[in-house]
């Protein structure tokens, strides 16, 4: 489901506002590219507005969280 995407995004975040990530300099290029590709993958369809390749996804996302973030402890 899209709820581990949405905890890992929110660890990415929190570890922003704390000043312990840095955006990428490349963050918009890297936005355009993602949904470029989208539109390639999916269909034009409302259902297929905010899909995604989940485990590459969430590969993208660990990748991105910095060695020394804090420990997380979902609900």
């Amino acid at each position: 489901g899209i709820w581990p995407l949405a905890d890992t995004q929110a660890q990415l975040v929190a570890n922003h506002v704390i000043g312990n990530y840095t955006l990428p300099p490349d963050i918009r290029q890297r936005a355009q590219q993602e949904r470029q590709h989208i539109r390639e993958r999916y269909s034009d369809a409302v259902r297929h507005s905010l899909e995604v390749e989940y485990h590459t996804f969430q590969a993208r996302l660990f990748n991105e969280l910095p060695a020394n973030a804090p420990a997380w402890q979902p609900n």
